[in-house]
């Protein structure tokens, strides 16, 4: 088959939230094992070159913005977007059979089947947070989340547990949704890096949204430096979401201004510095089931403290040691018996590289391909010409 990715105007490896985009883009392109031909649609200036059974699909960035425009007025799968969709022309003109979906953000509407990889349906689960329920982001989550979910021909998860909840709130069955772990990221480690920080430290990557829970996480090191009189510091890195003035504050209003640094945005090189280097990753989100720093710290030889969310153990197994999101007196306790016993800390260590091992950009590119495969014999069923019907 022909398969179109949409990728926009984001540039490939760049890091940050697109790690998973990333690592897939950059597996197809050096990947000598494809036996269906791959079409990238891009409308920015990746750098982005043709590979054997890969192909790079540019076109202009005023179409995208008045695809962005009439599916506001008329419709996120109105017939009439579609009709006019440069990009639906595009993916005719290539003859494409299918596309595949990232992310349901990363989506533009066609009359074609597609495949659509999910992270989390937070919006549904923790509807409470302002960054899924302010200024109409829920219902327009859930106006295209419900589109998409549903026509998809399958549903790609990295947990069962992302499974469970799509059965919950749409009602899939289970034939239309695959498992497919998440896989690590392939960064380049040669380039070296250096970044004056204090030791010891806990390392936090996230961006300042509320859900990523900085405040439980700055009240459980008060605790761990102030009462358990533990000699520790704190890195955060991450864009500003909104959230960061009010973290700051925190940080003063808790006696931590010599305890805890923002770094800011980083690149990937110092990410992989900051993960070597920690003590430890501490990571107290509230939302999941997938999240990428417990595993790139698994390949950093960094331990993991993480919050015991909906499919948390499923990903981390017994390489983490997992406290409750909503109480900082557990996110402590849990921190100081880790840090008293090396032995336990060597031993996550050692059971993160295990589940590392398999989670290889080739793997999951090869499970992803057996999906295509499996959809291809009904997609012989009929050509694009029908579409013109």
């Amino acid at each position: 088959m022909k398969i179109g990715i949409y990728l926009g105007d984001v540039k490939p490896f760049e890091g940050g939230g697109l790690t998973f985009k990333d690592t897939i883009i950059r597996e197809l392109l050096e990947a000598k094992y494809l036996n269906h031909e791959f079409y990238l649609f891009h409308f920015g200036d990746a750098n982005l070159k043709s590979a054997e059974k890969v192909k790079i699909v540019k076109y202009s960035k005023y179409y995208y913005f008045i695809n962005k425009v009439l599916k506001k007025i008329f419709g996120y799968n109105s017939n009439f977007v579609k009709k006019i969709s440069k990009f639906q022309k595009l993916c005719f003109k290539n003859k494409i059979d299918a596309l595949w979906y990232l992310s349901p953000e990363w989506a533009e509407v066609t009359d074609l089947p597609y495949f659509l990889t999910i992270w989390d349906l937070q919006h549904r689960r923790q509807p409470y947070f302002p960054e899924v329920s302010a200024n109409g982001y829920f219902e327009k989550c859930e106006k295209i989340f419900s589109t998409l979910i549903l026509k998809a021909s399958y549903i790609i998860t990295g947990t069962k547990a992302g499974g469970e909840e799509l059965k919950t709130f749409y009602g899939l069955n289970n034939e239309k949704i695959k498992t497919i772990p998440f896989a690590i990221n392939n960064y380049n480690e040669n380039k070296e890096t250096n970044i004056d920080i204090k030791n010891p430290y806990l390392f936090y990557p996230a961006q300042f949204w509320p859900h990523k829970n900085h405040i439980n996480l700055l009240k459980a090191l008060n605790i761990i430096i102030h009462d358990y009189k533990i000699n520790i510091n704190l890195v955060l890195c991450g864009s500003d979401k909104g959230n960061l003035s009010y973290i700051k504050e925190k940080i003063i209003e808790y006696n931590l201004s010599n305890n805890v640094q923002v770094l800011g945005f980083v690149s990937n090189e110092e990410l992989i510095y900051l993960y070597k280097k920690a003590f430890a990753l501490i990571f107290p989100t509230f939302f999941g089931p997938d999240n990428l720093p417990p595993i790139e710290a698994f390949k950093y030889s960094c331990p993991v403290l993480a919050s015991s969310v909906n499919g948390s153990d499923e990903q981390l197994k017994d390489a983490a040691i997992f406290f409750k999101p909503d109480s900082f007196v557990d996110i402590a306790a849990k921190f100081k018996y880790f840090y008293e016993h090396q032995e336990l800390r060597d031993n996550l260590i050692a059971n993160g590289h295990k589940i590392i091992n398999e989670l290889t950009p080739s793997n999951y590119l090869k499970q992803a391909l057996k999906i295509f495969d499996e959809f291809e014999n009904i997609r012989e069923c009929w050509s694009n010409e029908i579409y013109k019907n």
